[in-house]
């Protein structure tokens, strides 16, 4: 059976040592055959952007009423599709809301803030 590499669409590689070292492969990929490409012939693979890292710091369970209001945000979110598509949504919202959340909150200091217990 031969299989297919698809041309990515965005860039020839998905991962990147960093600025001050020379180095960047094509870590994810994806192969098909020419009899699913009949099929769904209109495949296209492309790059995602670099998204941020997000963090959950296990601190931000200590504030007072942070359960309270992820709870809130959650039931906010108002997403129409299959349970997996709305569930990875919901959580691609909350994790935007933590970050602005976060920032407003603790600003450049999240790190080296204390808590009582």
């Amino acid at each position: 059976m031969e299989l297919h590499d698809p041309h990515m669409i965005g860039g020839r590689y998905t991962w990147f040592r960093g600025p001050n070292h020379p180095g960047a492969a094509r870590l994810d990929r994806f192969f098909f055959s020419m009899e699913w490409e009949e099929t769904f012939n209109n495949i296209r693979q492309k790059k995602s952007p670099k998204g941020s890292n997000f963090k959950f710091e296990s601190w931000w369970l200590k504030v007072e009423g942070f359960n309270e209001m992820v709870q809130n945000w959650w039931d906010e979110f108002v997403v129409p599709g299959c349970p997996d598509y709305k569930h990875s949504s919901k959580l691609r919202m909350l994790k935007h809301k933590l970050e602005v959340w976060s920032r407003a909150t603790f600003g450049e200091m999240r790190r080296t803030i204390c808590l009582k217990n």
